[in-house]
């Protein structure tokens, strides 16, 4: 008996010590998404102030419509009737119920993007190193944002 429990204890102990049995894995990678961003034509467009002057992209199906406000001055951009964006410069304010402010950097400008009840859509950016303040509000409130992005990733300020 004692013999018998040797054995199997040396048989344990030995098949216990050996390394694992390893399968090959083989990974699959899904393709990359190869398709370029579809090419948009842009045209410039300018906005003067007495303190800056802001130039920004706009496809060229867009117009663009300069405002004057009470204590600002900004140019709205829309695409036929549907409004896209408002890029502006000038007194600017924001109700703070639901907000969220985010720091980020836009073509080495300090900028506050704010959003609105824990949407990933942002609602608008001010340009935190000017003064008067430089300031951008989305007005797409559905569907496709990528115009409104866009021109907001274009933003230069002189």
């Amino acid at each position: 008996m004692k013999k018998a429990v040797l054995i199997l204890l040396a048989v344990l102990m030995t098949g216990g010590c050996a390394e694992p049995k390893q399968t090959a894995v083989e990974e699959t990678v899904p393709p990359q998404d190869v398709t370029p961003e579809p090419y948009v034509e842009t045209q410039t467009v300018t906005l003067e102030s007495d303190e800056h002057t802001i130039t920004f992209e706009i496809p060229v199906s867009c117009t663009a419509e300069e405002v004057m406000l009470d204590q600002a001055k900004e140019i709205l951009v829309k695409d036929g009737a549907n409004e896209i964006i408002s890029v502006g410069t000038g007194f600017f304010g924001v109700c703070g119920t639901g907000l969220t402010e985010k720091r980020t950097v836009i073509n080495d400008n300090e900028v506050t993007v704010g959003y609105y009840d824990g949407s990933p859509e942002w609602s608008f950016a001010v340009f935190t190193s000017e003064d008067p303040r430089v300031y951008a509000v989305c007005r797409v409130y559905e569907g496709d944002r990528s115009p409104a992005d866009m021109i907001l990733q274009s933003i230069q300020i002189k």
